[in-house]
């Protein structure tokens, strides 16, 4: 379940670009989007993610509203040098709540002259902005395809088997914590915290995590960078 919510705030070390902090079943994410209405005030979006046990969640909804103190019971203890988190939820005047999920990969994408793309063909929890690049990903496969014959139901089935099986894949690195797998990581071994993160994960491992999910999803450096272009674009 997550809560998400945008409000004018005052960061307690000034700027900054991205606050992240979390392990599997909790997380925050905080970042500034504009300029708030008074100096040193910024409009900041924020979102907190908790894992929620029971029966199976109601039906995604933008617009159902939570209440600040709802988010405070679970995320109150939130403190940072960096970012005070209970006073950022209780100074936002509107947050709101859905569930947070995903759907298990499908035997095809395609029937006939219909295929899927995007979040209708792979949706997936939003871990390393893969929804987003993924669908890039698609897009580009499926210009491949459909510029390289005329036939297009065989176009739309190789489109399927190129991208179908690696984003099955993703979808589910994805609902383990993906490329953030390093932060449950270190909230294993440091559960009460550390003063040095080098004393509690190397950074072969780090590297490891990273590497491992960049090449499931080819956008590790050689693949991107060896990857011929698909279309040549006439000049």
């Amino acid at each position: 379940m997550s809560a998400s919510a945008t409000a004018i705030f005052s960061p307690a070390c000034g700027l900054w670009a991205c606050g992240r902090a979390a392990h599997f079943h909790q997380r925050i994410v905080v970042y500034p989007i504009g300029r708030g209405t008074q100096r040193g005030r910024l409009l900041t979006n924020w979102v907190c993610q908790k894992s929620a046990a029971g029966p199976a969640p109601e039906r995604e909804d933008w617009n159902r509203q939570t209440s600040n103190q709802q988010v405070l019971a679970q995320f109150g203890n939130w403190c940072f040098p960096w970012l005070d988190m209970p006073a950022l939820i209780e100074q936002t005047p509107q947050i709101y709540e859905f569930p947070l999920v995903d759907r298990d990969p499908v035997a095809t994408w395609t029937s006939g002259r219909v295929t899927l793309i995007g979040d209708a063909a792979h949706p997936m929890h939003p871990i390393g902005s893969q929804a987003g690049s993924q669908a890039i990903l698609d897009a580009r496969t499926l210009t491949s395809v459909l510029h390289g014959t005329t036939d297009p139901i065989a176009a739309l089935l190789r489109y399927d088997c190129e991208r179908r099986p690696r984003m099955n894949d993703i979808t589910l690195r994805n609902r383990r914590f993906g490329p953030e797998a390093a932060l449950q990581l270190v909230e294993e071994r440091a559960p009460n915290g550390f003063a040095r993160i080098e004393d509690v994960v190397l950074r072969h491992e780090l590297d490891a995590i990273s590497s491992s999910f960049s090449e499931a999803a080819g956008l590790d450096v050689e693949t991107v960078n060896a990857r011929p272009p698909f279309v040549t674009v006439a000049r």
